[in-house]
């Protein structure tokens, strides 16, 4: 467990910076693997988005340790190697090649790194690309914390594409929109978004956010991973 009680299960290399004596430390599933509890050095975790009518605590997704449950997929898992970044090596990262936002496209010719993150609740991309989202949206307007908030029902916003080991991955409006819930708005008729400048430290963190509409795979075998399209809701059986 992670000082935030999230269960971590980044590279075994991450674990060197949790302990007082530097020593890289087998995680759980590396352990599972060695053990032969598990076939493949793998696993894959799905979030099934929160029905805000129902209690806020229930169970809303799942973790597959050795693969993945591709009834959860809709289509492929398409793949991408873990980023070459020295400073991003120990940790589970891709390169984006190229994100389109509002009616822009920012072709990056040093590739961004992106953390994957399942503790973080919102998507971080950088700075030029959240503003481009919403610099032609009517209403739209930063809280003081410099998170989006926009009328939940504008008709001017568009898809976010994040361009990752060559596939294209898009967020509609009512993906990145929190149209219900605690976090939905600061007042009627006005909803948050899960869009947010990246901190300094890294180009773009993908959290909740992203995460929520794909079933990700960490394969540590092959220092890649994948994303697959979650399937909604009704056709899940």
């Amino acid at each position: 467990m992670t000082d935030s009680n999230l269960p971590g299960k980044g590279p075994d290399a991450l674990s060197a910076y949790n302990n007082d004596e530097g020593v890289v430390m087998p995680t759980v599933v590396t352990t599972m693997y060695q053990s032969r509890i598990i076939d493949h050095n793998v696993f894959s975790v799905y979030f099934q988005p929160l029905d805000y009518s129902s209690q806020l605590n229930r169970i809303n997704g799942e973790v597959i340790f050795g693969g993945v449950n591709m009834s959860y997929v809709e289509g492929d898992v398409s793949y991408a190697p873990i980023s070459t970044n020295q400073d991003f090596l120990d940790y589970w990262s891709v390169d984006i090649d190229r994100i389109e936002a509002g009616n822009r496209t920012f072709q990056y010719t040093k590739k961004l790194v992106a953390l994957t993150d399942t503790g973080s609740t919102l998507l971080f991309l950088p700075s030029e690309a959240v503003n481009a989202v919403f610099e032609n949206v009517t209403g739209a307007w930063r809280d003081y914390y410099g998170q989006y908030v926009v009328p939940c029902d504008s008709k001017d916003l568009g898809s976010v594409k994040l361009t990752m080991g060559g596939i294209d991955y898009e967020l509609s409006p009512e993906d990145y929109v929190i149209s219900a819930g605690p976090l939905n708005g600061p007042s009627k008729g006005y909803c948050y978004t899960y869009l947010m400048d990246a901190p300094d430290y890294v180009d773009a963190i993908l959290g909740y956010g992203f995460l929520q509409h794909f079933v990700s795979v960490y394969d540590a075998e092959n220092r890649r991973i994948g994303f697959g399209r979650r399937k909604e809701l009704n056709k899940l059986q």
